[in-house]
């Protein structure tokens, strides 16, 4: 098959579904990926095509960083910022079906819009895709809420509506009308309805592992906890002298990266860091690439500051990880077997830290703004206890059997074979009542 996958965010929203289309080109299809140009090459050494994205949110919220100078988001920060992503995903859309226009099937990833149309039009079949729990449950609240703790099935369902209504308010006005100037079809109601489209072209793929969080009772069949999305190391990868040579001469360190999460306070915060890692008795290798949360300063015999390393090759090297909760690096820290301190920002990865908190193999670490040496120093000889190792040992060796790319592979080759083309007529998609959510049917 000919297959587009359509990406939106930052590098983290790109490896996950570079890792799949790794796993569809070995499996013999060809494997288009929409992603902004910084990741391009990255996604070409796949042997993976690389289709343009416009819309770049990692440098978008650096630059909104920049000009900000440090000072805490504003009510008019937030707006300019969301009215941002808005103006980018109405001018993604454009981009997605360019890249679209010989497809058999399509893969809509995270806040990535505009499959279902793309599918309708081409009258293919599709999956939608998430690195993250979406369809509404009564399991556990919402993973785009801050606040910790479940009130109960009905409080769970609320939150998970109201994440739901929040997306669309940002994405469904550009979506409506790319689908009425473009399409000519009546507008959405709501983001509900678009999944529920999707749907009935194929399935719901959640790319995280049924052992860290196991699909609801309430979801239904179509709904597919596939295992994480890992991508192998590049081919002939090998790590840098100065890396190899720190590792060997010494304990294994801590590493400490926020990936893409930017900072006008960076020098401040690398300070921190550095103190913190004194205080616990650690050495550290820490990540100055990426957003900018952290700056770059000369190593020492303690210290070694590196650029992107592939965290699969890193990571299993590391006595603890230190990181903000996005679901990638999350994922890779589970899977290196080894315990992560999470101090989250903003979006899931509150829930992500809560989680694996839960599950005994991580700290939950301070807020990353109010990060402080004393804090990030008794996260640290908290992670690294006999007890929290062990178990996050137990629990990498339970990741690394999964296989998470494969079965999301034949999910997608078994959609394609069985998708009754002329089934679904796109002209009428707005207007059909869905089959509810959490019902199991």
């Amino acid at each position: 098959m000919n297959i587009t996958i359509l990406t939106f965010g930052t590098r983290g929203d790109v490896e996950p579904p570079l890792a799949l289309a790794h796993g569809l080109t070995l499996a013999g299809h060809r494997v288009r990926l929409v992603a902004p140009v910084a990741y391009h090459e990255w996604v070409a050494s796949y042997g993976v095509e690389p289709a343009r994205l416009r819309f770049d949110m990692g440098e978008m919220l650096r630059r909104s960083e920049r000009e900000r100078g440090g000072r805490a988001r504003r009510l008019g920060d937030i707006r300019a910022m969301r009215a941002e992503v808005m103006a980018g995903s109405a001018e993604s859309l454009e981009d997605y079906r360019a890249a679209s226009n010989d497809a058999d099937f399509v893969v809509q990833w995270g806040a990535a819009q505009g499959g279902v149309e793309i599918a309708d039009q081409r009258d293919i079949a599709m999956a939608c895709a998430y690195p993250y729990p979406y369809a509404p449950t009564k399991a556990f609240p919402s993973y785009f809420v801050p606040w910790r703790g479940s009130l109960g099935g009905n409080y769970n369902w609320w939150t998970q509506q109201l994440a739901l209504a929040v997306s669309w308010r940002t994405y469904g006005r550009p979506l409506n009308q790319w689908r009425s100037e473009q399409f000519h079809l009546p507008p959405w109601t709501s983001y509900a309805r678009v999944m529920e489209s999707g749907r009935r072209r194929g399935p719901a793929l959640y790319a995280y592992s049924p052992s860290v969080l196991p699909k609801p009772s309430d979801w239904s069949d179509d709904d597919h906890v596939t295992g994480y999305w890992f991508l192998p190391p590049q081919a002939n990868w090998t790590p840098p002298p100065e890396l190899a040579r720190f590792l060997e001469d010494g304990p294994p360190p801590v590493f400490v990266g926020f990936g893409s999460m930017p900072s006008a306070h960076a020098e401040e915060m690398t300070a921190t860091v550095l103190l913190g890692l004194e205080k616990a008795g650690c050495r550290g290798v820490l990540l100055a690439a990426g957003g900018g949360a952290l700056a770059r300063r000369a190593s020492s015999r303690d210290v070694l500051f590196v650029d992107v390393v592939p965290y699969r090759w890193l990571f299993p090297r590391m006595a603890a990880v230190v990181h903000h909760g996005g679901a990638g690096t999350t994922a890779a820290v589970l899977n290196a077997g080894v315990p992560g301190i999470v101090m989250p920002l903003e979006l899931d990865q509150f829930a992500w830290a809560r989680r694996v908190e839960e599950l005994g193999v991580s700290v939950r670490g301070a807020h990353l703004r109010k990060l402080s040496a004393d804090n990030l120093a008794a996260a640290i000889r908290k992670a690294v206890a006999p007890q929290i190792a062990e178990r996050a040992r137990r629990m990498g060796e339970t990741i690394r059997a999964e296989t998470g790319v494969a079965n999301a592979v034949a999910l997608i080759e078994r959609a394609a074979g069985r998708f009754d083309r002329k089934a679904e007529p796109g002209a009428d998609e707005g207007t059909r009542t869905p089959t509810p959510f959490g019902t199991g049917t």
